[in-house]
C-alpha cells in the first residue's frame, strides 16, 4: 500500500436507544464530565464511569445524550440493558447480529453469541464503549462481569441506582448536580 493510500476504515456501530431525548436540556456541566473523563490522556485505558442517582433523575438521558454526542469518537456504541442476567444476554444477541448476522446465525446458542461479541471487542484496536443501563439490582444479577470484555481501548458507563466503588469514578448526585469522585 503506497503512503497516498489509506487502508479502509473499519465498520462503525451504534446500537443505542433511538427515541428517548425528546425533552432533553441543560446537563452541560454533566456532559462536559463525562467528555473529560473519557478524554483524560494521562490515564490507561480501560476507563469506567459509573452514573449514580435516584431513579428518574435523567442517569440514562444523559449517558445516551452522551453517547449520540460521542458517536464518531468511538467504532462501537453498544447499550446494554443490564436489568437482568437474561436482558443482558439479549442485549449481546443484538449486538452480535449487528456485528456479523451470517455468523451469528451459525451460532448454536445464546451463550455462543454473547462469547462472539466479547472476543470481537477483545480483538478491536479503535476505541469502543458498553453502557449498562438499570444495573439496579448487583445481588439479584452478581455475575455482570463475565459481559465485560477484557480488550484495552474501551470505555464503560454503568447507570444505576447505587453506586458501585469497585467500577471506577463515580458521577453520583441529588438531582444530578454531579458530585464527581474517585475509588
Amino acid at each position: 500500500m503506497s503512503s497516498t493510500e489509506r487502508a479502509p476504515k473499519a465498520r462503525t456501530y451504534s446500537v443505542i436507544p433511538q427515541a428517548r431525548l425528546k425533552n432533553f436540556i441543560g446537563r452541560e456541566d454533566e456532559l462536559q464530565k463525562i467528555l473529560s473523563f473519557f478524554s483524560a490522556s494521562e490515564t490507561v485505558d480501560p476507563r469506567i464511569l459509573v452514573l449514580q442517582a435516584l431513579g428518574g433523575q435523567g442517569k440514562s438521558q444523559i449517558a445516551l445524550k452522551f453517547c449520540k454526542l460521542a458517536r464518531t469518537t468511538y467504532r462501537g456504541i453498544f447499550w446494554v440493558n443490564a436489568s437482568s442476567e437474561r436482558a443482558t444476554i439479549q442485549s449481546f444477541v443484538v449486538f452480535a447480529q449487528e456485528i456479523d448476522r451470517t455468523v451469528t446465525a451459525a451460532l448454536s446458542d445464546d451463550e455462543d453469541r454473547v462469547r462472539f461479541v466479547l472476543r470481537n471487542l477483545e480483538q478491536w484496536s479503535e476505541r469502543w464503549m458498553l453502557v449498562f443501563d438499570n444495573y439496579d439490582d448487583p445481588e439479584g444479577f452478581p455475575d455482570i462481569l463475565r459481559f465485560i470484555p477484557s480488550g484495552i481501548c474501551f470505555h464503560k458507563i454503568l447507570v444505576n441506582h447505587l453506586l458501585i466503588r469497585q467500577w471506577g469514578m463515580g458521577m453520583s448526585s441529588s438531582q444530578l448536580a454531579t458530585k464527581v469522585s474517585s475509588s
